[in-house]
Formats: structure tokens, C-alpha cells, sequence
């Protein structure tokens, strides 16, 4: 109990710490479910408190009055190339660098999912406004 207590306390400074900085969030939605059945990281995706991040990140948010922006969880954001726009469909789980079989790029994963999701948001709240 009071490992987890520690951790939402943490997880409530790393929130005010985005929020001062950011005026939106975007996050994707990940379809856990799916990935602890279809995966061998189940016990590592089980353990990840990553849902509890979240509902502190939006309740942050709110009492900020910020954003949060989520992603639908079916976008390929580490799947397409962020140069060229062309989606990967041979990349596996395990490739976290990878080159794009279009404009031969050197991509690593993280970072280009990380900046599909920041264009993906922009286009969602262009679209609101």
C-alpha cells in the first residue's frame, strides 16, 4: 500500500511538472488488453501503471484547465515514417530502429512514434476549432 501510495504521489509531481510546461498532452489510447493476449509482456503490461497515469494526468489537467488529447489506440504511430508518410507493415515488436523502405530514413521508434502522435493531435484539434 505504501509503494502505491508513493507512486500516485509521484505520478501527481510528474503531472504538475508536464502541465506547467505544456498546455496540451496527447497520449495514446493502447489497447492493453489486446497486447497482454497477443504478446509475451503480459506479467510487464499487467504490472505498468500506466492507466493510473493517465486518470491522474487528466484530473491535473482539468483542475488546470489544460488538455489532455488522446489517440485512437488503432493509430499505427510507430508504424509510419514521420519524414515521408508512408506506413511500415513489415516492422516488428522488437525493432526499435528501423529504415524506411521509402526514403531509407533511420528511424528510431520511440521518437517517431512520439512525433506521429504530436501531429496526430495537432490534426484532432484543428479539426475541433
Amino acid at each position: 500500500r505504501r509503494i502505491r501510495k508513493s507512486k500516485i504521489q509521484y505520478f501527481y509531481i510528474l503531472a504538475n511538472n508536464i502541465f506547467e510546461k505544456y498546455e496540451v498532452v496527447a497520449v495514446e489510447n493502447l489497447a492493453f488488453q489486446e497486447m497482454k493476449e497477443r504478446t509475451n509482456y503480459a506479467k510487464i503490461i499487467a504490472k505498468e501503471s500506466y492507466s493510473t497515469f493517465l486518470k491522474v494526468l487528466m484530473e491535473v489537467a482539468r483542475k488546470k484547465g489544460k488538455r489532455v488529447t488522446t489517440i485512437p489506440k488503432w493509430f499505427p504511430s510507430s508504424k509510419v515514417c514521420s519524414y515521408c508518410g508512408r506506413k511500415n507493415e513489415n516492422l516488428k515488436i522488437y525493432d526499435k530502429e528501423w529504415y524506411c523502405p521509402h526514403c531509407f530514413r533511420k528511424l528510431d521508434r520511440d521518437k517517431n512514434a512520439a512525433e506521429n502522435i504530436r501531429r496526430k493531435a495537432y490534426e484532432m484539434i484543428k479539426k475541433e476549432i
